[in-house]
């Protein structure tokens, strides 16, 4: 059965879900291209900071030296890089050390940082930066410039070597990787919290939409059966819901006034019968003890007197129904001992349960007293016993039990049955409903018997409730007040 909460929440979830993490996903690709953004931005500031200290110096040429790599205090060093002389904490050997390094255009290396220990950086690559991977299986990034340089004096002769520099820094991205690591689970975490909260705001508010619906249904199940006099309230109901209430206000109207008109053809039918059925019942017992009628007349009049008992039994038992429906049945409680009011009814019902061989047993309390009308409450058992009596298979068992409970007694009729299922149980209580099987009763039984329980169960307030308690059994439970 489709449930408008729940296709609802899906609808509404699967549209929102999307959104949130489309969201979480956009705003982890800012955060990250910023912090990528910053961590280029700080090597490039590096990179610049270094070019800027790189100096020829004017000194002596020897034409038969060869350019060296030694840079110390010599006087005879051409270019000269400051940032070599000074031993720079993050360039020093360690596992998060960076490097830098001056190459020239001949492949003579000038100048590397400490942490390289005598290693060379990748020097194939365009100026800009790119990634790479140290040789200690760090991922970083590389920069690369060319830088030419300066003179440390006012009127600088013409540069004595005919060589360019590449200048190269180079950082580990662990620490970025981690702290986007980081970010990542963090939104992942705020993601799946925020569809949680999601989950369960999109719940309460639909909850609290749908909460007139509720009261639309809880107000029609609460009109009876058996009256539908009442209507469901308008006055504070949503707009969306009115033309749906008005509709069935009309609707309840229809059924009200066919019911009516049911019980009240039901009635004048019961009582213009009554009058043709007791001439026809007189006529047919005074033929019946004629002298002078043939064998098989006599058993005609006989036939007819039991089927004229049966029409009047049928009668009597519309008119209560009626009489019921309609509220002329009047309550007369008073205090009645329970053991005395079953044996007195099933008094009537034992030769006939003796004669099908039917193994009785009442557990009742002798003490056990009920505030009730004990003539309608004799009416409920004997269409109980009665019902249990004719539909009970020959050899079969009928229990009454009781418990007593939260200020009611429990009363339990069982008997064994085998053709009913838990699907007969919403029909038994129907009028002139009977399952047809091996079970089925007698022909003195139309399927009033437990229409009448029930009606005379809502005239005295007692709650009345079909069941299988297990294979091969029906109960009739009845929950009456102390």
């Amino acid at each position: 059965m489709k449930s408008i909460r729940s296709n609802l929440l899906v609808l509404l979830l699967s549209s929102l879900l999307p959104v949130v993490l489309a969201s979480y996903l956009l705003l982890y690709l800012l955060v990250s291209a910023s912090l990528r953004k910053d961590f280029d931005a700080n090597l490039m500031k590096k990179l610049e900071s270094f070019a800027l200290m790189a100096e020829w110096e004017d000194g002596e040429v020897d034409e038969d030296e060869e350019v060296y790599q030694d840079f110390g205090d010599d006087d005879d060093e051409l270019v000269h890089f400051e940032f070599s002389e000074f031993p720079i904490p993050e360039y020093q050997p360690s596992p998060k050390a960076e490097y830098y390094q001056v190459t020239a255009s001949n492949g003579v290396v000038f100048a590397r940082s400490p942490s390289l220990q005598g290693r060379n950086l990748p020097l194939d690559g365009d100026a800009g930066i790119t990634d790479t991977v140290f040789l200690d299986a760090r991922p970083g990034r590389i920069a690369r410039t060319a830088i030419v340089p300066k003179w440390d004096i006012d009127n600088p002769p013409v540069t004595p070597m005919a060589l360019t520099f590449q200048l190269t820094v180079a950082q580990s991205t662990e620490g970025l990787l981690t702290t986007l690591a980081a970010i990542r689970t963090s939104m992942l975490l705020a993601a799946a919290l925020t569809a949680l909260a999601a989950f369960g705001v999109i719940w309460i508010v639909i909850r609290k939409g749908l909460r007139p619906l509720d009261e639309v249904g809880a107000e029609l199940q609460a009109i009876g059966r058996d009256d539908l006099s009442e209507r469901v309230d308008t006055a504070s109901k949503p707009v969306e819901l009115v033309p749906v209430v008005e509709r069935l206000n009309e609707m309840l109207e229809r059924l009200e006034a066919v019911f009516e008109r049911e019980r009240r053809f039901t009635s004048d039918v019961a009582h213009e019968l009554r009058t043709p059925l007791a001439e026809l019942r007189t006529l047919a017992e005074v033929s019946v003890r004629r002298e002078s009628i043939s064998e098989s007349d006599r058993r005609s009049y006989e036939d007819a007197t039991e089927i004229a008992i049966r029409m009047e039994r049928l009668i009597s038992t519309l008119l209560e129904l009626s009489r019921c429906s309609s509220g002329q049945v009047v309550k007369q409680i008073q205090r009645a001992n329970l053991a005395n009011l079953v044996k007195n009814t099933w008094k009537p019902f034992g030769a006939a349960a003796e004669e099908k061989g039917l193994v009785v047993h009442f557990a009742l309390d002798d003490s056990t007293e009920l505030d009730t009308d004990p003539l309608i409450f004799g009416a409920i058992l004997s269409n109980l016993f009665s019902n249990a009596v004719a539909y009970t298979p020959p050899g079969g068992k009928i229990d009454l039990d009781w418990q007593e409970r939260d200020g009611t007694v429990a009363l339990s009729l069982t008997n064994t049955t085998s053709d009913l299922g838990p699907g007969d149980l919403p029909h038994v209580f129907e009028r002139f409903w009977r399952k047809d099987g091996p079970d089925s009763g007698t022909d003195n039984h139309l399927g009033l018997g437990l229409a009448l329980v029930a009606a005379l169960s809502l005239v005295l307030g007692v709650a009345v409730e079909g069941r299988i308690p297990s294979a091969g059994e029906f109960q009739v439970q009845m929950l009456h007040p102390v």
